[in-house]
């Protein structure tokens, strides 16, 4: 796959644009993102913190789980992710 940031996904209809993506969250690639799904998705959970965690989230992939610092399941959205 080639790595495209989500500004070019978004142009190209790839990803949805009606999520709002916030500017500073436009150039985190692809397979960045992929990656992370790939290895937790089946466990509908993933452990994780820092940017990724809050870029994810703003993005709507993932939810935190109350009463857990780094703790969050996937969305809807998530699992239909390219």
């Amino acid at each position: 796959m080639l790595t495209k940031n989500l500004k070019e996904l978004v142009r190209e209809k790839v990803f949805p644009a009606e999520i709002g993506v916030p500017e500073d969250l436009l150039n985190i690639t692809t397979d960045e993102i992929a990656l992370i799904l790939r290895r937790n998705i089946r466990h509908n959970q993933v452990y994780i913190r820092g940017f990724y965690a809050e870029s994810m989230t703003r993005m709507g992939l993932l939810i935190p789980v109350s009463g857990s610092e780094d703790k969050y399941v996937f969305t809807e959205l998530a699992r239909q992710y390219p």
